[in-house]
């Protein structure tokens, strides 16, 4: 145990080094505006970033918009998961879904999310229900193809003992498919947050 904690100490203390040497380093070259061999010296420095986060915190507004985001993004997610479960689950139980639905879905799937912006322009008269639209879809498609993945990843021995067992459709979907098919929707939702969250960092 003792080892264990002067392992991680070791490895804390050399995580911290690095990450100071870092940012004197950021420090020093801005601070002497080294404009060569690249302009760091149009690089703000982190004492200035610091001090940047210190009076965004600070302002009510800051607040503001962080609710904000979270509201447009908590309402395009829900909205994919309500239709993109259903949908999936149609695809994998039906025949008619498979053969009607998911290639029309197909067709769309590979258009990348930031193409969808002229769209969402062109169909919503808000910037707000465009930018709903855009998380939507891209949360969307993620969804129902590892709700689709989930459910033919459920044994068919369970299926076929509740049958055995006198289940309905309804029963089967809700008791068995739906709980069997989640590990999929997570990761689902697992995909769409990493690119997400890379596509707000390229933003």
């Amino acid at each position: 145990m003792r080892s264990q904690v002067e392992h991680f100490s070791l490895q804390l203390v050399k995580k911290t080094a690095a990450l100071g040497v870092f940012l004197s380093l950021w420090q020093l070259v801005v601070s002497q505006n080294l404009m060569t061999p690249l302009m760091f010296g149009n690089l703000p420095s982190p004492l200035e970033v610091l001090a940047a986060i210190n009076q965004a915190f600070q302002n009510q507004e800051f607040y503001f918009h962080i609710l904000s985001s979270m509201a447009r993004v908590g309402t395009g997610v829900v909205l994919a998961l309500g239709l993109g479960i259903p949908l999936g689950l149609i695809i994998s139980l039906s025949r008619l879904g498979r053969d009607f639905l998911f290639p029309l879905f197909e067709l769309f799937r590979p258009i990348p999310q930031i193409a969808w912006i002229p769209t969402a322009i062109l169909l919503f008269p808000t910037v707000e229900a465009s930018i709903v639209y855009i998380t939507f879809i891209g949360a969307f498609f993620p969804i129902l193809i590892n709700t689709i993945s989930g459910v033919k990843s459920i044994p068919p021995v369970l299926i076929t003992v509740a049958n055995c067992l006198g289940a309905t459709r309804w029963q089967l979907v809700f008791k068995v498919v739906l709980p069997g098919a989640l590990p999929g929707i997570f990761t689902g939702l697992t995909v769409w947050s990493r690119s997400f969250l890379d596509g707000s960092y390229c933003g």
